[in-house]
């Protein structure tokens, strides 16, 4: 997950100096692939949180919900989760920055 992270924040730090048109389809192919692989590391967090949330040893569904909320799967979703977020909310960006800068284009014609 690091190196998704990393890449995420990467992407940002450009989208905030002006990239090139070009960059920005770069960026967005690759956020592309990025989210593919946010995606399935959710949803194996999520199968650990429910199994976490299974073995807890509490009785009640609520007490074992929030066993689990307390221990290092539930970071773990809450990370992945954030991720998978962010990731989405990039890929919207520069998709939203290369529609503009092709409609700029259109316009300048």
């Amino acid at each position: 997950m690091i190196g998704i992270t990393d890449k995420v924040e990467y992407i940002a730090a450009s989208m905030a100096n002006d990239p090139s048109p070009a960059d920005v389809r770069g960026f967005e192919v690759e956020l592309a692939g990025l989210i593919w692989k946010a995606n399935a590391e959710l949803a194996r967090a999520d199968i650990a949180l429910k199994k976490a949330i299974q073995d807890a040893p509490e009785k009640s569904a609520a007490a074992k919900r929030q066993f689990a909320e307390a221990g290092p799967a539930y970071e773990r979703w809450k990370e992945a989760e954030a991720i998978q977020v962010s990731c989405q909310q990039m890929l919207i960006t520069c998709r939203s920055n290369v529609r503009s800068l092709s409609e700029e284009m259109r316009l300048s014609r």
